[in-house]
């Protein structure tokens, strides 16, 4: 669990923190509006270098990433392949997401979870529920 500063400075307890890395404004907004309203958490950006940013400045607070595989200026299964490699930063639970079978197909070589857009509600809590899976394993 992770506590935030709420409103008018009450402390505010999350089921954890998302990083969700998608360019698709859209996409992103319904995956954070279906995470907080579940408790969580989320920090949206729109990039493979803001996600990356994001995650250095707070990788301890990060409890699951979720990225797009088709991003601009770095590829979500890019940004994958070097979060994997990177034996400096805590493995935390990733999932891509894209609408491209070929990239889900790249995914697979990751071992890392793939979702297929476009998806609703019920994917975003399949994404939960891999979450919870993910942690207490």
């Amino acid at each position: 669990m992770t506590t935030q500063q709420g409103v008018a400075g009450q402390r505010a307890v999350t089921k954890g923190t998302v990083l969700v890395v998608d360019d698709e404004r859209a996409v992103r907004e319904l995956l954070k509006l279906h995470l907080e309203n579940d408790g969580y958490a989320v920090i949206a950006v729109a990039d493979a270098v803001v996600g990356g940013k994001a995650l250095i400045e707070r990788v301890r607070e990060i409890d699951l990433l979720i990225v797009d595989a088709n991003l601009p200026y770095m590829s979500g299964i890019e940004f994958a392949s070097a979060l994997i490699a990177d034996t400096t930063v805590p493995a935390i639970p990733m999932i891509l997401i894209t609408g491209h079978d070929n990239l889900a197909d790249r995914a697979s070589l990751l071992d890392v979870p793939c979702l297929i857009k476009p998806f609703g509600g019920g994917a975003a809590a399949a994404t939960r529920t891999g979450r919870h899976k993910a942690l207490s394993a």
